[in-house]
């Protein structure tokens, strides 16, 4: 099996800067709107960069012979 980690930093820090948006909300703060769309960009980026990644896997896998 491949291991393909390209991509996993940006998705582990895109996931931080979502943990502290949705922290400092809970806490009572209220997000402007600068804040809500990089909370929605980081998700967008997240899911783009999991597409991206689910794709090179489907190609760069082949079967044992």
């Amino acid at each position: 099996m491949i291991e393909d980690r390209t991509g996993y930093e940006e998705i582990k820090a895109l996931l931080t800067t979502i943990d502290e948006i949705v922290a400092l909300w809970r806490q009572g703060s209220k997000p402007d709107n600068e804040t809500i769309i990089e909370l929605l960009y980081s998700q967008s980026k997240i899911l783009a960069l999991m597409a991206e990644q689910t794709n090179r896997a489907v190609y760069t896998v082949t079967p044992d012979e």
